[in-house]
């Protein structure tokens, strides 16, 4: 949004707004999801259980789509947005540890525990912010960039010579076994980062490549790519209403339902919605 933000402000910011209100929506659903889940247990209610239901990467997007009428101006006046966000995004890494020494260590028995873990967290405001700004940075590079095919070899290249060197980095500190079994350490390490974000910049470059050439391809592949962008259009509300399979299965064991049927009902709603969604999507996008 930031290419056109100078030009069509107005527009922007109703797409963001939009994109607020539909994020907050997920938010909400998963978070009634958790409290009734705590309710039918026995559980007591309270300000802690209500900052867990609402902690999710979402609220992430919801804090930044939220301010977007706040930021946004401001990166869109930077003279040199595509060299200065990632010195940014170094700074507001920083400022994760940092948080992490300032913030309460123990978690918090009321609301203030939502801010806190929006703090220091997985879901930390500073480090999704940082790789949200370097994501910024690389979307403007592509967008101002007028050769196709220079933008393709370079994100191949810079993606694919990443991946190697954070595979390297981390069978030389963590040994094969750490990879093979997934350990947590070695996907939440910096090198593991490293890896998942070249991965990502290869998968761009690729992308492109394969839009060069969309005309050419034959009909079944063509088809199943169509359907790979639908999913991708079809992000968010895959990401919510997935995560509600499984909890509405355990509300419906509660109630006293049977364990293949409390399974069966949810998992055939929420395919059946997914389905009715991407072909409205396939047919917006495709025809």
């Amino acid at each position: 949004m930031l290419p056109q933000f100078t030009t069509h402000r107005a527009n922007v910011l109703r797409r963001c707004r939009n994109a607020f209100l539909l994020v907050s929506l997920g938010i909400g659903i998963l978070a009634i999801k958790s409290i009734t889940l705590v309710a039918l247990n026995g559980g007591s209610l309270g300000g802690l259980v209500l900052s867990h239901a609402l902690y999710s990467v979402l609220m992430f997007y919801a804090i930044m789509l939220g301010t977007a009428p706040l930021w946004m101006p401001a990166l869109a006046r930077l003279s040199a947005p595509v060299q200065t966000l990632p010195l940014i995004a170094v700074g507001l890494w920083l400022l994760w540890p940092v948080a992490q020494y300032i913030m309460p260590a123990q978690q918090l028995d009321s609301i203030m525990e939502l801010p806190r873990l929006m703090t220091i967290a997985s879901y930390s405001l500073f480090k999704l912010g940082a790789i949200m700004l370097v994501g910024i940075a690389a979307g403007l590079w592509i967008a101002h960039e007028a050769d196709t095919a220079l933008v393709k070899r370079r994100l191949l290249t810079v993606g694919l010579a990443g991946m190697v060197f954070c595979a390297t980095t981390i069978v030389s500190l963590e040994g094969a076994a750490a990879v093979m079994t997934r350990a947590s350490s070695v996907f939440s390490s910096l090198p593991g980062y490293g890896f998942y974000a070249s991965m990502m910049i290869a998968v761009m470059g690729l992308s492109l490549g394969v839009t060069g050439i969309w005309h050419q391809l034959s009909g079944p592949l063509l088809f199943l790519l169509r359907v790979l962008v639908v999913i991708g259009g079809l992000a968010l509300p895959i990401y919510v209403f997935h995560g509600l399979v499984i909890p509405l299965k355990d509300i419906l064991i509660i109630l006293g339902m049977q364990g293949a049927l409390a399974l069966a009902l949810p998992m055939a709603a929420f395919l059946a919605a997914m389905a009715y969604a991407g072909r409205r999507l396939y047919a917006m996008y495709f025809g």
